[in-house]
């Protein structure tokens, strides 16, 4: 191939270079022009789907949720067994009634309890948009 036609062929297509994790540098192609070709023949489309690193942050998902769910009950139990009248009220009020649970303290905050089991709600929400993608079979195929 000469100089000539080279150097046409690079301006034609601008590749661009990025740096993997090891240092290697990555070619990158022409994005535009890959995605016109992807679009136009959406059976030559392939994209990675980066399986172990869902199932490692799905994984992640379960050990904060396991950690909020330790805590929750961890915060039960020290206003159950507490001394002061308003939390033993709270508590005993809140196993009966959600209402009772949001309710504002005094200094304009939840309770603790309410707003670690808020947390648990995002990070539940999180999982179960995760989880189902995860567990069909085609999903871990390798390419």
């Amino acid at each position: 191939m000469s100089d000539a036609h080279h150097d046409e062929s690079s301006s034609e297509v601008e590749n661009t270079e990025s740096v993997s994790e090891s240092g290697e540098k990555v070619r990158m192609g022409n994005y535009q022009k890959l995605s016109d070709f992807m679009g136009t023949s959406p059976t030559m489309s392939m994209f990675r789907r980066f399986t172990s690193l869902n199932v490692q942050n799905l994984l992640f998902l379960q050990a904060e949720i396991a950690y909020l769910e330790d805590e929750l009950e961890s915060i039960r139990q020290e206003e159950q067994s507490s001394d002061d009248e308003l939390s033993e009220k709270r508590t005993r009020d809140s196993l009966q009634s959600f209402s009772s649970l949001k309710e504002i303290s005094e200094d304009g905050s939840h309770s603790l309890q309410y707003e670690t089991i808020l947390k648990i709600r995002e990070k539940l929400n999180e999982y179960s948009e995760y989880a189902p993608t995860l567990s069909r079979p085609e999903q871990f195929k390798r390419y």
